[in-house]
């Protein structure tokens, strides 16, 4: 097993993160459209 890593940072440190690469933070209105929900059931019985 490889190396571990452990960062601490603040919310304002994280939001200072995710402006600096340009991201946004962003919650989904709903659900998509092209959504298979037969195939979504499917995959989350293989994994």
């Amino acid at each position: 097993m490889g190396p571990k890593l452990r960062i601490d940072c603040s919310s304002a440190g994280v939001w200072r993160l995710i402006r600096r690469h340009g991201w946004s933070w962003q919650w989904l209105a709903q659900r998509a459209l092209e959504r298979d929900e037969h195939a979504v059931e499917l995959w989350n019985r293989d994994v």
